[in-house]
């Protein structure tokens, strides 16, 4: 008797556990897992894309981190370019939380739990750091002769420093670009995206 409820209440306690604990990740989001690792020694954590996991109760917890993108508006007054000219400058950077093994490692390292506002605001300090080095490694006549150019130029230079907080520049457009070539300040040449 107690033998044939044993064999009909354990599966259902285990099925019933395992329901609860099975946790699914929208295809928005990464999932966090971390804490205690149950089959090993220490605390450890995994990031999960997409599809679910289980999350041991009491020992284990989870969050997510938001794949959606952030557009960041980056304004730069009284940069330097390659021949110490003044210019001002405005590009429009397209980030997100980077999806790959690697990013989302470094994400759950840097960004977990940080608001929205406060991990644009991180990635706008690294943003304004390596645009003011790329205006600075061109010339005016660089920018002037080919603005796509110094948009990749901006992109490659700033990517690898974003990547490594767990951050994925996807674009950049230079949206103003003015430069004073006078003691006064007044604007010798002014570029403008219109596209």
């Amino acid at each position: 008797m107690w033998i044939i409820i044993a064999y009909v209440v354990i599966p259902l306690m285990a099925g019933v556990i395992g329901f609860k604990c099975y946790r699914k990740c929208p295809a928005d989001n990464i999932m966090v897992v971390f804490g205690v690792t149950p089959f090993g020694k220490g605390f450890s954590s995994r990031c999960i894309h997409g599809g679910g996991t289980f999350v041991w109760p009491l020992i284990q917890e989870f969050a997510f981190l938001d794949l959606n993108p952030m557009t960041l508006n980056v304004p730069l007054k009284d940069a330097l370019t390659g021949k110490n000219e003044h210019v001002d400058a405005e590009a429009e950077f397209v980030i997100r939380i980077s999806s790959d093994e690697d990013g989302m490692r470094n994400a759950a390292d840097c960004l977990l739990d940080m608001p929205r506002g406060e991990i644009e605001k991180m990635a706008a300090n690294v943003i304004i750091g390596m645009f003011r080095l790329a205006l600075a490694s061109a010339t005016v006549e660089e920018v002037m002769r080919n603005r796509m150019q110094m948009e990749f130029r901006i992109l490659s230079m700033t990517r690898p420093e974003l990547e490594k907080i767990g951050i994925n520049l996807t674009r950049v457009t230079l949206n103003e670009y003015s430069v004073s070539g006078s003691e006064n300040g007044e604007a010798a040449v002014t570029v403008e995206n219109n596209v």
